[in-house]
């Protein structure tokens, strides 16, 4: 029988839908041109965080029933992901993922799976982990989305760990 966390939470909030015109920020400018065409294009965001306390000798079969059991609305290769990402000797405090995925409509998805992790003084396990994903359909006659963030993984990769960042906060003071 698998180890169940002493304290679990877990968030997972509906995807958001944003056009582009309402953004501000660089992909405004993309935005216009598919809305010249009638089709601004839309992003989506994805947030699915869970929080909860182990015993420190939480082995790998009891992480990955536990990511099998509250991630069961993520898809299989995310759950995989995730699972591989635990480091069962604790040697690192957080394990990331940046996952970029071309889609056969032309959107493109950028998913963060991070895991942060930290022993107290009572020798439990202390566990964040969770997915933060973006997917961007792009309006009509635009092109070469995928490269530019290809491109720019590095700043994809740090909003998306503000995002989880702010999430995993919410998170713990609800803990």
């Amino acid at each position: 029988m698998p180890l169940h966390p002493l304290q679990s939470k877990t968030y997972q909030q509906p995807e958001q839908q944003t056009g582009h015109e309402s953004h501000t920020d660089a992909r405004n400018t993309v935005g216009n041109v598919g809305a010249a065409n009638n089709d601004p294009g839309s992003d989506h965001f994805h947030k699915s965080i869970a929080s909860a306390t182990f015993s420190a000798s939480l082995t790998r079969e009891d992480y990955e029933y536990y990511i099998a059991m509250t991630f069961n609305n993520v898809p299989e290769h995310i759950r995989v992901k995730m699972k591989d990402l635990y480091d069962t000797k604790n040697e690192k405090p957080s394990s990331e993922d940046l996952i970029l995925e071309n889609h056969s409509d032309g959107s493109l998805s950028a998913i963060l799976i991070q895991i942060l992790t930290e022993t107290d003084e009572h020798n439990e396990l202390k566990m964040v982990v969770g997915i933060v994903s973006m997917t961007q359909r792009p309006g009509r006659n635009l092109y070469g989305i995928a490269v530019d963030w290809e491109n720019q993984k590095d700043k994809v990769q740090r909003a998306l760990q503000y995002i989880f960042g702010n999430e995993a906060r919410k998170e713990l003071t609800h803990m």
